[in-house]
């Protein structure tokens, strides 16, 4: 590719990621029409693949595809609508994948980006606990009819959601938040006192901000995100028994934080959820039982793209049980083999790049945004929540990127 063709793929790559980040970040807002700005994405990751006049197909790739083909055919004889947008969502989030496979901006552009924004969620958050009010009015403005009349309803049950309509989008994205700075506490050498204090009280801003909106199965994906991405950076530097000790640390700090909810009215409310409860699932263990007592003989293909749709029109509220039901026990298998996939190549990437990189920071982002997709999967549906599968997505595709412009630039270097 010459200078030209890479300045004019990095340009269209630019858009792409900036409409990635206005429908992933405000698809609930009034100025933002999602379906134009979802479709905005597929024309520009077709137009970056044609700039581009080659596929980078991989492993990941190709499991995918099957996914959507199984999405695909599963859908013959169903008329339902679900299943027709689970196709075109599969569909557009497939040739997004594959674009962000070459993906060609700097990796401080993505952790500022993402930072910034994450932090404008988790912010919202606490402005709403000192000045409801004010943030009443802002949200009359720029959310959606929809998204304000939920913002209303969680508001009422006191699950504050800053300046979205939904708790369980800020609580994400106050989690990826505290994935980004827990990551540079980590890697601050001990000399810069300051710099690391300020980012211990961001990560500790963002877990209250998890634990205020409410939504119970973010924040146990948040924490057991946190758990595993410290035991694997303390592992890649031979350092067990630091993590072992902080872990110590991290059971006291629990013991101090459950007394600070027990002291606060949102935590006291944040607890009672996980006890005093006829059913702590909320349902779930009943849709669960459903699940298994409607599968019947079909439990190996399953029956049918849309078919948890139609038994729970909420949907499962899981996404192994909704895979399960709609593709059987080979979906399951499939969708598991891409997990477990995506986790390899992010993790085989972070033992080649230097520990001092940006790139190696945004590789440690898709590995908690990773875990924090999969564990969150069994508490909600973040395939049905697009945004966040968007999410997903674009850093599964990561280790790929990173890849290819590490080799680029030891190309050039060569040349020089």
């Amino acid at each position: 590719m010459n200078i030209r063709a890479l300045k004019i793929n990095k340009f269209a790559y630019a858009l792409l990621f900036g409409i990635l980040l206005i429908y992933v970040f405000f698809w609930d807002a009034r100025l933002v029409n999602s379906r134009y700005v979802f479709a905005a994405i597929l024309v520009l990751a077709v137009l970056v693949l044609a700039i581009r006049r080659s596929f980078i197909f991989s492993s990941s790739a190709c499991v995918y595809l099957v996914i959507v083909f199984i999405t695909a055919m599963g859908a013959i004889g169903q008329s339902q609508e679900y299943a027709v947008r689970l196709i075109l969502q599969m569909l557009v989030c497939c040739v997004a994948f594959l674009a962000f496979h070459g993906f060609q901006l700097s990796s401080r552009v993505v952790l500022v980006a993402f930072a910034l924004l994450s932090l404008f969620y988790t912010g919202g958050v606490f402005l709403q606990l000192v000045a409801p009010a004010l943030v009443f009015r802002i949200n009359s403005v720029l959310l959606t009819p929809d998204a304000f009349f939920s913002y209303q309803q969680l508001e009422s049950y006191r699950y504050y959601t800053g300046f979205s309509g939904f708790n369980f989008m800020t609580a994400f994205f106050s989690a990826i938040l505290l994935g980004i700075y827990l990551y540079r506490w980590f890697n601050t050498p001990t000399r810069h006192t300051g710099r690391r204090v300020v980012y211990a009280l961001l990560v500790l801003v963002a877990f209250f901000a998890t634990v205020i909106a409410q939504k119970r199965g973010v924040f146990v994906a948040c924490a057991v995100a946190v758990l595993v991405s410290l035991f694997v950076m303390f592992n890649q530097k031979n350092n067990l028994k630091r993590f072992f000790s902080i872990g110590a640390g991290l059971l006291i700090f629990g013991l101090g934080v459950y007394l600070l909810l027990l002291n606060s009215e949102s935590g006291v409310q944040f607890l009672r959820r996980f006890s005093e409860s006829d059913d702590v699932s909320n349902g779930r263990f009943e849709i669960m039982q459903m699940v298994f007592n409607e599968i019947g003989n079909s439990f190996i293909f399953g029956k049918g793209t849309g078919a948890s749709q139609e038994l729970i029109h909420m949907g499962t509220h899981n996404i192994y049980l909704q895979v399960f039901f709609d593709h059987g026990a080979v979906g399951v298998f499939i969708y598991l083999t891409w997990f477990v996939i995506n986790l390899k190549n992010v993790l085989r990437a972070l033992r080649r790049v230097p520990a001092d990189d940006a790139q190696r920071a945004v590789l440690f982002l898709s590995f908690f945004v990773q875990l924090l997709f999969l564990v969150y999967g069994f508490f909600g549906n973040p395939i049905n929540d697009i945004f966040i599968f968007l999410l997903y997505v674009f850093f599964a595709a990561m280790p790929y990127a990173i890849g290819r412009q590490c080799i680029l630039q030891k190309s050039i270097e060569q040349r020089g």
